[in-house]
């Protein structure tokens, strides 16, 4: 739940419609989906969540084919490492609406729906989802590219009624670099 107002980052899975791209050549979605290439790697994020401070990784990659990326996170506590939530998704092209969108889950049971588009050089996600207990949410975090690092904006988590359910300070992912495992 706590990464919803983050990344957030991600879409549809597609189940074998159409012909499949060769391991060669990238499927035909990436066109839409390659302007999202800045965000494939691993990320150290940080940010405050309702007065909390939270740190945590975020992993992007592309799927064989390059028809979808998909992403895992965690997020903990700064101040000793806690565990807050897990989370996982799918970045894909949706061709009914013409726009990338992406579908996650995160470890408490919140589901969500994110359209990104990138605008200016900014990361623009406008989320909707569902809470475990079933109370509906929308956000719209606004990331900002600045070479290996994403700032984001603060934002609310929103319910459907206008009541603020969670609070985001601004915060920022920064890539990191994994170590090279030695040539065998």
């Amino acid at each position: 739940m706590r990464m919803c107002g983050c990344l957030t980052i991600v879409a549809i899975v597609m189940f074998g419609a159409g012909a499949a791209a060769s391991a060669a050549e990238p499927a035909p979605a990436y066109q839409h989906l390659k302007s999202l290439e800045k965000i494939v790697g691993d990320w150290r994020t940080v940010y405050e969540i309702d007065g909390q401070e939270t740190e945590g990784e975020l992993h992007c990659k592309w799927a064989p084919g390059k028809y979808c990326l998909t992403w895992t996170a965690e997020i903990r506590a700064k101040d000793g490492g806690k565990p807050l939530s897990r989370g996982s998704a799918v970045i894909a092209w949706d061709p009914a609406e013409k726009r990338v969108r992406e579908t996650s889950v995160m470890s408490d049971g919140t589901l969500a729906t994110a359209y990104l588009s990138e605008q200016d050089g900014k990361l623009l996600i406008d989320r909707s989802g569902v809470m475990a207990d079933g109370t509906r949410f929308t956000t719209r975090p606004v990331g900002a590219f600045a070479g290996d690092r994403i700032n984001f904006t603060g934002n609310e988590l929103v319910a459907d009624d206008g009541k603020v359910l969670r609070t985001f300070k601004p915060g920022f992912f920064q890539r990191i670099e994994k170590p090279k495992r030695p040539k065998r």
